[in-house]
């Protein structure tokens, strides 16, 4: 097995943990978390594919892959960030987000030309940085993690502009940091809410009995 089908596997892997730290959030973030968790989960597979059968067809398969997942699965997560920190957008609202970053990808994928797909994964880790900037004195422990993860979503996507092996290898492996640090963050914030959330109802319910 290559470099190219471990660091694939890792992918997969850090995107199933992903979805299992999902069940952790609030509705509307653990649909935007497993959104993007299955996109990468899809990059992986297409990824170690590639890596057993090293046609130019899995090769372009590969590459479709990456820039449909790099616009599309960022708008996933920003969006899960955005309903953590602020709160969860309208259907209609996140709908045309979404498909403005699937038609990004989609185009990426279909022209060869990644350069949108990278735009729209610059304009999603730029509004996920902005939100947890503004939380980072309140919540610091899930700005921090957000923080850090988008840094990695920005940082994998440069590498794969390095064409080859390496180029994947570095996608996936901060792709997998990406992924994890953004669920850990959101799923620690949403889960607090909860909590709180419950602490209210409580509270209220003694102070019917009394």
């Amino acid at each position: 097995m290559n470099a190219n089908a471990v660091f694939a596997f890792v992918l997969a892997l850090a995107a199933i943990l992903a979805c299992l730290i999902a069940d952790r959030a609030r509705g509307a973030v653990r649909g935007y978390l497993r959104f993007a968790a299955i996109l990468y989960l899809a990059l992986a597979i297409a990824q170690i594919l590639a890596a057993f059968f090293p046609a130019p067809q899995t090769i372009g398969v590969v590459v479709s892959a990456i820039d449909l997942v790099s616009a599309l699965a960022p708008v996933c997560l920003a969006l899960s960030i955005f309903s953590v920190f602020e709160h969860p957008p309208p259907g209609w609202l996140a709908a045309i987000v979404l498909l403005l970053g699937g038609i990004g990808g989609l185009f990426a994928s279909v022209t060869a030309v990644p350069s949108v797909a990278f735009a729209v994964l610059f304009a999603s880790v730029c509004a996920m940085l902005t939100l947890s900037i503004r939380r980072l004195r309140k919540e610091w422990r899930s700005a921090l993690d957000t923080i850090l993860a988008s840094v990695c979503l920005i940082a994998g996507a440069a590498c794969s502009v390095t064409e080859g092996e390496v180029g994947r290898i570095a996608l996936a492996l901060f792709s997998a940091a990406g992924l994890l640090g953004i669920a850990l963050g959101v799923s620690r914030r949403s889960n607090a809410i909860v909590k709180t959330d419950g602490g209210r109802d409580d509270m209220a319910s003694i102070a019917l009995r009394r």
